[in-house]
């Protein structure tokens, strides 16, 4: 029974050493993990910022490309009419080929 309890005042000793080692390296990788886990937060929430000032950029850039094509399309109408209102004014009329034909436009 001496010897027992002489190898349980041994053990007791070192068991909670070893619990407590265990403890710290369990609580510090929690926190590391953590730490880790905000880290990717952090760099996922800036990467979607990113991603948003860049759509935000590319829509704007849409909103002005797409001025310029009504822009352009209003100018190819306006000469569209003119050509019709200077032919009608020649008599000439001018057909405009598909562009799937082989030809020359038709006059």
């Amino acid at each position: 029974m001496a010897s027992l309890m002489d190898w349980l005042t041994k053990i007791i000793p070192t068991a909670g050493t070893v619990l407590i080692a265990l403890f710290s390296y369990w609580t510090s990788k929690q926190i590391n993990d953590r730490e880790q886990q905000q880290d990717e937060r952090s760099a996922l929430r800036e990467d979607l910022k990113d991603q948003r000032d860049r759509n935000a950029y590319l829509e704007r850039q849409h909103i002005e490309d797409q001025k310029k094509i009504d822009a352009l399309n209003k100018q190819v109408s306006e000469y569209s009419i003119r050509l019709i209102e200077l032919e009608n004014k020649l008599g000439v009329r001018h057909t405009f080929t598909d562009v799937n034909s082989f030809g020359d436009d038709e006059v």
